[in-house]
C-alpha cells in the first residue's frame, strides 16, 4: 500500500465519519 493510497482510505473514512481527528493525528 503506497502512501497516497493511505491518505485516501483516510480521506473516505474521515468522510464517512468513521475517523476522528484525533485518530488520523497518530
Amino acid at each position: 500500500m503506497t502512501e497516497e493510497t493511505f491518505s485516501d482510505e483516510i480521506l473516505m473514512r474521515f468522510a464517512d465519519g468513521e475517523l476522528d481527528p484525533e485518530t488520523v493525528a497518530r
